[in-house]
């Protein structure tokens, strides 16, 4: 993971990876004006994270991706939305699920945080 230490103006890459490796980009803003500051977050992934679809729940960004148009597989990620709405150093955590067509998220609006279910 990749981080600006301060919001500042967007910074081009400078080395190409030559491993295959692409990235998922977050930019979090540090107050209520839409025209920023943002703290900028970059995590690298090993596959291509095709038609992602982020979403906001209250322990993390979660985003589902496809692969590829050739396979039968997604990806699942979430990021630690607590340290990027504070702008300290976060982590991403995912896997791959096979066999499924898309996967849909739902995500939280509003300031109720929705009912916790313990099974």
């Amino acid at each position: 993971m990749h981080r600006n230490p301060s919001p500042a103006a967007p910074r081009a890459r400078t080395k190409q990876d030559s491993t295959g490796t692409y990235c998922m980009c977050y930019a979090i803003s540090t107050g209520p004006d839409p025209m920023g500051p943002y703290y900028r977050y970059e995590f690298d992934r090993p596959l291509f994270p095709d038609y992602p679809r982020p979403t906001i729940w209250p322990d993390g960004y979660y985003t589902t991706s496809s692969t590829s148009d050739n396979l039968i597989q997604r990806q699942a990620f979430v990021v630690d939305r607590d340290k990027m709405l504070k702008g300290q150093p976060a982590t991403e955590q995912g896997f791959l699920i096979n066999g499924v067509n898309f996967l849909l998220n739902s995500d939280v609006e509003g300031q109720q945080a929705p009912a916790k279910r313990i099974a």
